[in-house]
């Protein structure tokens, strides 16, 4: 992927993902969740926030990426002849 590829795919994940952390931890509190089964209380909420965020956004970039791919692969498909 050439350096407009990435930029299309980490620039809109990296908007939605700060969107989607806001709403997410707007509905949950830190405290309250846990990581494999284990309660994140003894981390601060900075910490819980940047990591969402991390994971958030790396998941919409990989959405984005799967997109791209999916797309540049389709558009070399050669077109299939219409028959009258």
């Amino acid at each position: 992927m050439d350096s407009r590829a990435w930029i299309a795919v980490l620039w809109p994940s990296f908007l939605l993902a700060g969107v989607v952390e806001v709403v997410f931890f707007t509905l949950f509190d830190p405290h309250d969740l846990l990581l494999l089964g284990v309660p994140l209380d003894d981390m601060s909420k900075t910490g819980v926030y940047t990591i969402g965020f991390f994971v958030i956004w790396f998941t919409l970039a990989l959405a984005c990426a799967m997109t791209l791919w999916a797309y540049t692969r389709w558009d070399q498909v050669p077109p299939q002849p219409t028959v009258r």
